[in-house]
């Protein structure tokens, strides 16, 4: 089978194809297997796009490789972050002083310290370097968003005003977690 030939879609609309009333069981499978093939193929054929000689002299697959040069790049080490992370009174007001700088949003606040460990990403490897293992993925542009800015996990309802004083009550009465109340300092 000629892997230039073998788009994607082709496999979807096939695949689609599959619920057809007129089909059997065997028949059904006999397809799936099929596209099995064809969408191994043509992944195949994608990752070969990325190969050169050197991979393919190698004692190492093209994954090893790429992530074998990603941690041979320089990293800068993360900027200076100016929040306090000690468990005092002083500390406190030092961070509620630098949040109402920024009319207490502290996303704001966080991004003043961009590079810093309080910025979103700073976990990870720079977009750049990383781009080099994952510029092929389907979904490259999500992760380089999340990396780079963050995200965000959306409810999808609101709370009604009943449930939310319960549900405040219910972690009041629980209170702080046992790390959280060990040193308390104020």
């Amino acid at each position: 089978m000629d892997t230039e030939k073998i788009s994607m879609q082709s496999i979807i609309v096939q695949a689609k194809s599959l619920a057809a009333p007129s089909s059997t069981s065997t028949e059904i499978i006999s397809k799936m297997e099929d596209l099995k093939v064809q969408a191994m193929e043509k992944a195949a054929h994608t990752m070969s796009k990325s190969f050169n000689a050197k991979t393919k002299n190698s004692k190492f697959s093209w994954l090893m490789q790429k992530i074998m040069e990603i941690l041979a790049l320089e990293e800068p080490p993360p900027s200076r972050h100016y929040f306090a992370f000690e468990n005092c009174k002083k500390a406190a007001k030092f961070n509620a002083s630098l949040i109402k700088n920024t009319d207490y949003d502290f996303l704001k606040a966080c991004k003043k310290q961009k590079g810093s460990i309080v910025s979103p990403g700073t976990e990870f490897r720079s977009i750049k370097n990383l781009q080099i293992l994952f510029s092929h993925h389907e979904d490259w542009k999500e992760f380089k968003s999340i990396i780079a800015d963050g995200c965000d996990y959306k409810l999808e309802s609101t709370v009604d005003e009943a449930t939310r004083k319960s549900d405040l009550k219910a972690m009041i009465k629980r209170g702080n977690h046992k790390s959280a109340s060990k040193n308390e300092n104020f």
